[in-house]
């Protein structure tokens, strides 16, 4: 969250976007490490370390206890999602 939250000021510094439209993204985005959480939620985006079998282990567990329309989506950037 405090990435986001960085991410999102440094736009604010730069002119791409303003306050208001910070704090309105950031009051829409939650972060959790807690499955059960997670039952409600449209669009979950999985943030673990690189690790194949894990993510597996946990795209597992999501899709037993999420929405069948939610959305779930990985931040990886060099595992094959294939």
């Amino acid at each position: 969250m405090a990435l986001i939250n960085s991410f999102l000021s440094k736009s604010v510094e730069e002119g791409k976007m303003t306050q208001v439209d910070k704090d309105v993204t950031m009051s829409r985005v939650e972060g959790t490490t807690k499955m059960d959480e997670l039952t409600h939620c449209n669009l979950v985006i999985e943030a673990l370390v690189e690790n194949i079998e894990l993510k597996r282990k946990i795209f597992k567990e999501l899709v037993k206890i999420c929405q069948p329309n939610m959305i779930l989506a990985t931040n990886t950037s060099c595992l094959s999602l294939t």
